[in-house]
């Protein structure tokens, strides 16, 4: 466990549910900005917007979902970013949503010109 002076208190987490083929444009613009800690994973499911299958209900499909924690100052912003990035005003678009986090770790990468 880390420590408790390794965690952030009051951080957003900024999550994105898109269709297949989606999110690794999103992870790009944000790495772009200079955002690298974000997530990228896929999962199977179905809204309102997808096709209907043989049964007459939406048949589950892949989405992708990216995720960012981020610092309350910073969240609006980004979450804006990402919706203009994402296209989530378009039909099919895919879902955005913030919530907060009570703690988090941050995520550092190591030295590794010091480490060796």
């Amino acid at each position: 466990m880390a420590p408790a002076s390794a965690f952030e208190s009051n951080t957003k987490l900024i999550t994105c549910i898109l269709p297949k083929g989606s999110g690794r444009a999103v992870v790009e613009a944000l790495h772009n900005r200079g955002v690298i800690t974000s997530n990228l994973y896929y999962a199977r499911g179905s809204d309102y917007g997808d096709p209907p299958g043989k049964s007459g209900m939406p048949e589950p499909v892949e989405k992708e979902f990216v995720t960012v924690v981020v610092p309350p100052k910073d969240a609006d912003e980004l979450f804006r970013f990402i919706h203009e990035t994402a296209q989530i005003d378009r039909p099919g678009g895919g879902i955005l949503y913030q919530t907060s986090l009570r703690k988090s770790v941050p995520f550092v990468l190591p030295d590794l010109a010091t480490s060796a």
